[in-house]
């Protein structure tokens, strides 16, 4: 039992992990993006009518702006890559954890029918579904949260 208490206080901490930092990286990318976007409006308003020597300073520097902010994009997004990969660490654990107590659910339930240990055996084998159960949840919301970053992460390339 004690095992599966650290086991789970290890996957909601992952998961608890997961949560904040796509909260923090989901606030950074909505910056980027005003941020992005202000630069794009302002380029819009450029007039394009200017002496060429101008004109071609000026595509220049707009291409500078443009590759800095596809270069902190990319970093972004990198942050991002990582965050996946925690949540990905988290949800092996998590279904590793499923599957062992699953396995051990069943082993259980085949002494189910045997006289003075069955009802025992039942009982147990209904604690470690539950238990199966929470770890299945707790990988579920840890896969929610990384559909959500994933979504965020896309936000980064999609104006590209």
């Amino acid at each position: 039992m004690g095992n599966f208490e650290k086991a789970r206080t290890d996957m909601i901490k992952k998961k608890n992990d997961v949560y904040v930092k796509k909260e923090e990286l989901k606030e950074k990318i909505g910056e980027f993006d005003k941020r992005r976007s202000e630069v794009e409006e302002g380029i819009a308003r450029i007039p394009d009518d200017l002496p060429q020597e101008l004109q071609q300073q000026i595509d220049a520097s707009i291409e500078n702006v443009r590759a800095k902010l596809d270069s902190e994009a990319d970093e972004i997004g990198k942050e991002a890559d990582e965050v996946k990969e925690e949540a990905d660490t988290a949800m092996d654990m998590a279904d590793d954890m499923k599957s062992d107590l699953t396995k051990k659910t069943e082993k259980m339930n085949a002494l189910k029918d045997i006289p003075l240990i069955g009802s025992f055996a039942d009982t147990k084998a209904g604690e470690l579904m539950n238990q199966a159960e929470q770890m299945i949840d707790l990988r579920q919301e840890t896969q929610g949260y990384q559909d959500e970053l994933i979504m965020e992460r896309n936000k980064l390339y999609a104006n590209r």
